[in-house]
């Protein structure tokens, strides 16, 4: 599956983000790659990274407890 930002969050425009799912023995296994359509910054780019893996931790929670960690307003840097 592939997406492309076409609004929001502004160095996210014309970003395209890729997700592949797969087999992992008796589990799913997910690949996710974003692809940048302009450079960031060293800090931008850190924050992104952190962001998506406690967003994808969250979904890991939720798909293996039924309790995530939802978003709280004021809670993510980016």
């Amino acid at each position: 599956m592939c997406w492309e930002c076409v609004g929001g969050h502004e160095p996210w425009a014309q970003n395209t983000f890729r997700f592949e799912l797969g087999d992992k023995g008796d589990g799913t296994i997910v690949r996710f790659w974003q692809g940048y359509a302009r450079e960031l910054s060293d800090d931008d780019y850190g924050t992104y990274n952190f962001n998506w893996g406690y967003y994808l931790e969250s979904l890991r929670l939720f798909s293996n407890t039924g309790s995530g960690k939802p978003f709280q307003a004021g809670s993510a840097t980016a």
